[in-house]
Order: C-alpha cells, then sequence, then structure tokens
C-alpha cells in the first residue's frame, strides 16, 4: 500500500488483529428475524480507532466498550449501535464514571461522538438496552 502504517486505508493494524485474532463464527439455517441480513451490534469509525473490548460490566450493571488510537493526534470516535440503550458514560479503566455521553440527535441510530487523545484509551459504558421502550 501506498503511504505509511497511520493512513486509515492502509489498515494494517486490522489486518495484523485479524491474523493474530481470526474471527470464529457458528453457524446457523436460515431462518426469519428481526435483524437485516448485514447488521453490527456496535460500530466504531474512523477504522484507524482500535476496538479492544466488549464486556459485560464488572458490577454487572451494562456493557463496556473500549478502544485505543495508536495516532499521536486526537481523533473523535464515532461509536454507533442500533440497540437502543438506555444511556452511555464515560468511565475510566476500573470502570468509574467520569461524565455521561449525549446521544447525536441527529442520527437514525444512537451515535456518540466522543474524543480520543492521541496514545489514548477510552472506555464508555453502555446502560442495559430499554427493553420494551418503543423503539424495538
Amino acid at each position: 500500500h501506498a503511504g505509511t502504517w497511520r493512513d486509515a486505508d492502509a489498515l494494517v493494524p486490522r489486518a495484523a488483529e485479524a491474523y493474530a485474532n481470526p474471527v470464529r463464527a457458528l453457524p446457523t439455517d436460515l431462518h426469519a428475524g428481526a435483524l437485516p441480513p448485514a447488521w453490527s451490534f456496535v460500530r466504531l469509525e474512523p477504522a484507524i480507532l482500535r476496538l479492544s473490548a466488549i464486556k459485560q460490566a464488572e458490577d454487572g450493571q451494562g456493557i463496556i466498550i473500549r478502544w485505543y488510537n495508536p495516532l499521536e493526534d486526537e481523533v473523535i470516535a464515532q461509536l454507533a449501535t442500533h440497540v437502543p440503550f438506555e444511556a452511555a458514560t464515560l468511565v475510566s479503566l476500573n470502570e468509574d464514571m467520569v461524565r455521561d455521553l449525549t446521544v447525536d440527535e441527529t442520527s437514525p441510530q444512537q451515535r456518540w461522538r466522543v474524543p480520543t487523545p492521541g496514545g489514548g484509551i477510552v472506555t464508555v459504558r453502555l446502560a442495559h438496552p430499554a427493553i420494551n421502550s418503543g423503539t424495538h
């Protein structure tokens, strides 16, 4: 590829992670369901940001999404999900609250813009999905 590993179209970190951590899929039969054929639980953009964890919060109260920025400059992360979560909170690595995040009301799905410092790690807690909220 032209350029350096930092170029978004190079995707060198993504290729390295795919090699070291191959996707494990479970086959299923064709069946009806509410989800479209292609769907993402969580989407993190731009591609240079590296998603490093999706896990249950240590206290069991939500889902933790963690990523890091391998660049030296700050990047504005776009975290999106089609699942209607009740809230999103920026938390420390210990999962202590830092501040609430404001959802982007202009997006058709839930989306948060999160500044990610150069060389930094960001952790977000998503409150459990809003069940029976009428949105899904």
